[in-house]
């Protein structure tokens, strides 16, 4: 039977693989933003080291992520990740069910590093969806 420590870092271990790969970040790219060596965040995911609040930290911030989606009692791990937009006026969303295109949509956006451009396209995508709208009603 599996402890209930255990059980916690093999969700939490499931969550950064399923963020990491969702962001078409590989191990090793992952290791080296955080000092880390691949073997290190392979240990992570598959549930073989227990993670420090700093380390989950450090996770949440690469993700752009809120720290508590990692501890999230009572919901199934597959069913909340979720990232934290600074510019969105709805605060998260989840990553069930994207499209590859949607995600390769995050993955670029992500890559943009001039907040200004990220700021720019939001507010360019806001312009469309309020249009959709109004073309709906």
């Amino acid at each position: 039977m599996i402890s209930y420590d255990q059980q916690i870092n093999l969700q939490i271990g499931a969550k950064i693989k399923s963020l990491r790969k969702t962001s078409g970040i590989t191990q090793i790219d992952l290791a080296n933003s955080m000092g880390l060596s691949y073997q290190q965040i392979q240990k992570y995911e598959n549930g073989k080291t227990k993670i420090t609040i700093e380390r989950l930290k450090q996770f949440a911030d690469i993700f752009r992520i809120p720290l508590e989606t990692f501890i999230k009692d009572n919901v199934p791990f597959d069913k909340i990740f979720k990232i934290k937009e600074d510019t969105a006026t709805d605060a998260s969303f989840s990553f069930e069910g994207l499209k590859p295109d949607e995600m390769s949509l995050l993955k670029f956006y992500r890559s943009i590093k001039d907040d200004r451009i990220k700021e720019g396209l939001l507010w360019q995508l806001r312009g469309i969806h309020s249009n959709q709208e109004k073309k709906c009603k």
